[in-house]
């Protein structure tokens, strides 16, 4: 995530030598050194799944071009990025790509186990190129679209070193490159992001799905092969087959109650119960305040909200999302809140593992795509357990734009069902928010 961001300065456009130099052995790549590839059925490179190496780096660089090597998870990978007509390779787009640079052609090649093709076409981004005094290459980052005979895409993200730069200090703020880490500092030189984020687990006929460094955001898991047997016990289905990542089966019932504080399970009949979790439910009321800051100009606006937390026994959560309105006038859908919980002194700290999904709603909402830079929710149970008292603070960084949101809620808990009452909706502070800015800017 977003710390403090590592410049860098461009290679000389004027030095025209190879530089070839080796920049890294073949040792455990630090934790800015990543690749990410995604895959889906049909691509051969990438054999149609999702991985992510995190093993051993190494890489090389003249002028024009780039190449790294990657391991990790018992895979290899190698990607190749060239300038075209012998230009620096620098940060920005680079379209109509091809496996071999030529006048006006920038030069893609990822080669996976192995598995690597001739009739490329795709286009790549430069994220970062930053090069020390002399002129070899410190940092890169790219990520990249590669068709393989014109079949599907296999796109992905590579970090090498991103945000070491900046690592002087051990504990200081960097950007590891990674949108699906929560927080990254420095850590012996090395750019260390952690508290990644998790996405929903596998369903019936599709692998877990994996999270997108690039965006922050959940990629659909790979569906498993056709014909395996599956069910949803979730809606009572009968069991059947997989086809295409779906499980037809014929459904029974949908057990879902809409309660965050029962089961949902479906007993032979079929039919649907709904017992009590075991642990305890509050039902909540607080304040929220929001405030925007864009160049200088800061915007604030507060509402209240009625909401719901379940607490399960063995260190489980949920929170129940809802529809939220949007400064456009849309409405969003906007997922449950779910993570676990442990005790810190006297409080609980609540950690979100479905954060990703929550930010891609929240920027959905906001026509715009949100980075995390702080989440942290705390939470007390008074003396005699039926009171409670918490705070949530969040701060947020619209990608692309000179934009921070902050958010502070602060609310008490009584012990409830469930199921709160319906509160009338109010206005949208993000549209409050959204005019109140553009007051101050014009």
């Amino acid at each position: 995530m977003d710390g403090a961001r590592a410049g860098g300065r461009r290679h000389p456009a004027s030095r025209l030598a190879a530089l070839a130099v080796t920049l890294a052995g073949a040792a455990p790549a630090p934790a800015a050194t990543f690749a990410f590839l995604h895959g889906v059925p049909g691509d051969y490179v990438g054999g149609g799944v999702d991985r992510r190496l995190d093993g051993a780096f190494t890489a090389s660089a003249d002028v024009g071009h780039v190449r790294v090597d990657a391991s990790g998870s018992g895979h290899t990978a190698s990607f190749d990025f060239a300038a075209p007509d012998g230009q620096a390779l620098a940060p920005g787009a680079y379209e109509n790509a091809a496996a071999m640079p030529s006048a006006g052609v920038p030069g893609l090649s990822v080669v996976v186990d192995g598995r690597g093709c001739a009739g490329i076409t795709g286009r790549f981004t430069v994220l970062d190129a930053a090069y020390d005094g002399g002129g070899a290459l410190v940092s890169f980052g790219a990520s990249f679209e590669q068709h393989c005979d014109g079949g599907p895409a296999l796109t992905g993200l590579l970090r090498y070193h991103a945000g070491d730069a900046a690592c002087a200090t051990n504990g200081a703020p960097c950007d590891d490159g990674d949108a699906c880490t929560q927080s990254s500092a420095c850590q012996g030189g090395v750019c260390a992001g952690t508290d990644p984020a998790a996405c929903p687990g596998a369903e019936a006929c599709r692998t877990g799905p994996s999270c997108d460094p690039l965006t922050g955001g959940c990629l659909a898991g790979t569906p498993k092969p056709d014909g395996l047997a599956c069910a949803e016990p979730e809606t009572c289905a009968a069991a059947g087959t997989c086809r295409a990542g779906v499980c037809e089966a014929t459904p029974l019932g949908n057990c879902w109650d809409g309660n965050a504080c029962t089961d949902d399970v479906c007993v032979p009949g079929p039919q649907c119960e709904h017992p009590r979790i075991a642990g305890s439910c509050w039902t909540l009321e607080g304040t929220t305040t929001f405030t925007a800051t864009v160049r200088g100009a800061t915007c604030s606006c507060s509402q209240r909200f009625r909401g719901v937390l379940a607490l399960r026994d063995d260190g489980r959560f949920a929170m129940p999302g809802g529809v939220a309105n949007c400064p456009n006038g849309a409405q969003v859908v906007v997922p449950d809140e779910v993570g676990t919980w442990t005790r810190e002194g006297g409080r609980l700290a609540l950690r979100t593992t479905n954060l990703a999904e929550l930010t891609s709603a929240n920027g959905a909402c906001a026509s715009a795509p949100l980075r995390v830079k702080g989440y942290r929710t705390t939470l007390k149970v008074l003396r005699h357990g039926n009171r409670l008292r918490g705070r949530h603070v969040e701060r947020d960084h619209v990608v692309g734009q000179p934009i921070t949101l902050g958010v502070s809620a602060r609310f008490r808990g009584v012990p409830g069902s469930g199921l709160p009452k319906a509160k009338k909706p109010k206005a949208s502070c993000g549209r409050i928010l959204s005019n109140c800015l553009l007051d101050k800017l014009s």
